[in-house]
């Protein structure tokens, strides 16, 4: 049996085909600023979510914060309390996702100067963490917030530092091969699918 895509017209298959280029290229021209937005609902929800608990909707904040904990343990007591509400997230979480959000604003600012971490300096800035709490969870000492906030942002700052410009690269590489694709369609006397 002959393959069906091979049975259609060419012409009827680019239009989607090209549609599919815009919409990758697009998203690969701005992936940082998504990669932002993201970062900011993160760092901003367990903030918001203790704020719309104290004006009374309960039900939307206790649903809120339901989904958050499947990220975070969130232990009263290892969380702060806002508007006399729980934050969504603990100490360490909130200072890594606060940290995430300022590291892609950065980013944005020195991404075509800024090498990427390597992977033995992305274990050096993911130790702090590792230790303070594993030392905590095996009993062997009792973390303070200034210190698992200390360490979730040394954390987040190697990771972003790590994967950040990895990202760039390899959407790097995406546009140029949709571009690529695109100024052969031009050649051929297509108009720019681009434009």
């Amino acid at each position: 049996m002959a393959d069906s895509s091979q049975t259609l017209p060419r012409v009827k298959q680019e239009p989607l085909i090209i549609r599919i280029d815009r919409h990758i290229y697009r998203f690969a021209r701005h992936w940082l600023l998504a990669f932002n937005l993201v970062a900011f609902f993160l760092a901003s929800m367990p903030i918001i979510i203790p704020f719309i608990a104290s004006q009374g909707y309960e039900s939307a904040a206790a649903w809120l914060f339901t989904t958050f904990g499947l990220i975070c343990h969130q232990m009263p007591e290892r969380s702060f309390t806002l508007f006399g509400e729980q934050m969504a997230l603990c100490h360490r979480m909130s200072t890594i996702y606060v940290a995430s959000f300022i590291g892609g604003i950065t980013y944005a600012c020195v991404r075509d100067r800024l090498p990427p971490l390597s992977f033995r300096m992305l274990i050096l800035f993911s130790t702090p963490m590792a230790i303070d709490g594993f030392t905590q969870l095996f009993g062997l000492r009792e973390s303070v917030w200034e210190l698992r906030m200390l360490t979730g942002s040394i954390f987040a700052i190697g990771a972003m530092w790590f994967a950040l410009p990895r990202l760039e690269h390899g959407f790097r590489e995406i546009r140029t091969v949709v571009e690529t694709r695109f100024k052969r369609l031009v050649r051929e006397g297509r108009s720019n699918p681009l434009s």
